[in-house]
């Protein structure tokens, strides 16, 4: 299974990592960011949220961006993953920017 995640590229394609791929990003989001930023990201990172769609909106898109790309920058961040949470920062920040609802599904 995957998540189908909004604003993935210039053009509005999707992004669209399985749900492990996020879980795992998300327990490295977990040790990267303080507890005020992580509570941005929790409900679709976090795997016993039981999450199966989301919706952000612009204002809400923004903020977790801002989240985001502090962890991909964090000196413990793997590159790797560090890519990917940037990825999904430009994707929030695009859909803001359009003022369209960041949505996963």
């Amino acid at each position: 299974m995957a998540w189908t995640i909004s604003h993935g590229t210039i053009t509005h394609e999707t992004i669209e990592p399985s749900y492990t791929t996020i879980a795992t990003l998300g327990q490295h989001l977990a040790h990267t960011l303080p507890g005020d930023k992580w509570a941005l990201l929790r409900e679709v990172f976090d795997p016993r949220t039981s999450c199966d769609r989301a919706s952000f909106s612009p204002a809400y898109a923004l903020r977790m961006a801002a989240a985001l790309d502090q962890a991909a920058a964090h000196r413990l961040m793997p590159r790797n993953w560090g890519e990917l949470a940037g990825r999904l920062a430009a994707a929030a920040r695009r859909a803001a920017a359009a003022g369209d609802r960041w949505v996963w599904s």
